[in-house]
Order: C-alpha cells, then sequence, then structure tokens
C-alpha cells in the first residue's frame, strides 16, 4: 500500500499534477534549467581552478579553457535538449534515464566522425578553431531543441468556447425605472 501525503500517492512524479499549474511549461523549465546550470557552472568553474592550479611546468597555458567550456556547455545543452524532448514526449517524468545515455552514445559517436569533420581535437592542433565551430554551431542546435522541447504544446489562442444560438424566444427589452 503506497503512504499518502498530502493527497499525492508517495512516489508518484510531480510532472503529472504540475501540468495543471496557470504557469507555462517553458517557464518551469526554465527555473529547473537555471538551478542545474548554477550548479554545474560552480562546479565546471572551480574544476578549471584546480585544474589551473596543478598544472606543472606550464601546462596550464596550453589549455584552451573557453574552448573546453564550449564543449562542456554544448554537452550539457545537449542533455537537456534530450531531457526536455522526452518530458514533452511521455508522462513518466523519466527523462534522465534517456538523456544521460544518449549523450554518451553520441559523445562515442562524435570520436568516430572522419578527421575533418571531428570534434575532439587537442588543443594545439591546426584543426582546433574548426572544431569548436562545430561546437557553437551543435550548442546552437541544441538550444534550439530545448526551445522547442520546452515550448507549451498549445500553440495560439485557446479554442473559442462554442456560441450560443440566439433564443427562438425574443425576450422584451428590459426597462430601468
Amino acid at each position: 500500500m503506497r503512504r499518502r501525503r498530502r493527497g499525492v500517492p508517495a512516489g508518484r512524479p510531480a510532472t503529472r499534477s504540475l501540468a495543471t499549474l496557470p504557469t507555462p511549461r517553458w517557464t518551469r523549465q526554465l527555473v529547473r534549467a537555471t538551478l542545474a546550470t548554477a550548479a554545474a557552472g560552480t562546479w565546471w568553474a572551480a574544476l578549471l581552478t584546480i585544474t589551473v592550479a596543478g598544472a606543472q611546468d606550464g601546462a596550464a597555458d596550453t589549455l584552451s579553457l573557453p574552448g573546453l567550456t564550449l564543449e562542456a556547455a554544448t554537452l550539457a545543452a545537449v542533455a537537456l535538449a534530450l531531457a526536455a524532448t522526452r518530458l514533452r514526449t511521455s508522462t513518466d517524468g523519466a527523462a534522465g534515464v534517456v538523456a544521460a545515455p544518449a549523450v554518451l552514445v553520441l559523445a562515442l559517436a562524435a570520436t568516430m566522425l572522419p578527421a575533418r569533420w571531428a570534434l575532439f581535437v587537442k588543443p594545439g592542433d591546426p584543426r582546433w578553431p574548426a572544431a569548436h565551430d562545430r561546437w557553437a554551431l551543435l550548442l546552437a542546435a541544441a538550444l534550439a531543441a530545448l526551445l522547442w522541447a520546452t515550448r507549451d504544446r498549445q500553440r495560439g489562442p485557446a479554442r473559442p468556447a462554442l456560441r450560443r444560438r440566439p433564443s427562438p424566444v425574443r425576450q422584451s427589452p428590459r426597462t430601468h425605472t
């Protein structure tokens, strides 16, 4: 028997009950994404600081921190877009179950690209700028997919209610006294 708490069975995803809120879907998901992005950004800044501080013999000078940040942001945006698409197409609320393995598969597939389309190249490689142009395009595509997936399903104004037909019996005009 499930334990009930505040009228909702325990273990039930909140997605079903949140769908009835007057707040638009994109606002709810923007708040979630903002919180996740803030946490991930803090983690990423700490990671870069530790990496640069721990680098020996000028190894930190060879790292392109903006390029690595672009790669991380793209992978995060792809994960968010996949998760939002999963939330849009299902009602179980299990977006991470699909998004996490899909990002790993996509990253593995990216390592198998031909050399001229390579995404993962070393910082000193002459293909580095072209690879990061491709990363920027992937980031734009992932953000566009994220925007699509977070939009409300209902497009345009709500359907107007059926108009009432005039009554066949004419009512007399009201008189004011």
